[in-house]
């Protein structure tokens, strides 16, 4: 294959801007057509079509990315107001835990301790984590995490 450098400064010679005269010209133009093999043309060409499709997957490629990072925000997005939820309701879990009345109200729900006898000295002593451990089970869990 010709030399690159050399072909670009025999173009660059051929350019009417370049040519003192129509001669000059002439002389250049017969120096490019003489450096210049068919072969060499060829090569040029097929490299050219093949960075062509070089290009055309590249741009499929930029164009699908896209849709990839799209559809990753999208699901990011969803998944971070969906832990936003989450965050709040378990805001709102801890706060109600906080409150003595919960317990009475899980013990009393769930039968913990005994919690339904009408006679107070049947009746054992239910805690937070007592509660929490039974509606864990309720919830199917078997147990509080």
């Amino acid at each position: 294959m010709a030399d690159i450098e050399n072909l670009k400064r025999l173009v660059s010679a051929c350019s009417i801007e370049r040519c003192a005269d129509e001669e000059e010209r002439d002389r250049n133009l017969n120096e490019f057509y003489c450096a210049v093999e068919p072969e060499d043309v060829a090569a040029l060409i097929a490299e050219n079509d093949a960075l062509e499709k070089n290009a055309d997957c590249l741009d499929r490629l930029v164009v699908a990315n896209k849709a990839l990072a799209d559809s990753f925000q999208a699901e990011r997005d969803r998944l971070k107001a969906e832990l936003e939820r989450v965050r709040a309701d378990a805001r709102r879990y801890r706060f109600v835990r906080e409150l003595a009345w919960y317990v009475d109200q899980a013990a009393y729900v769930y039968d913990i301790g005994n919690s339904r006898s009408p006679w107070p000295s049947e009746r054992a002593p239910v805690d937070a984590d007592d509660a929490e451990a039974a509606i864990d089970a309720a919830m199917g869990k078997g147990g509080a995490e």
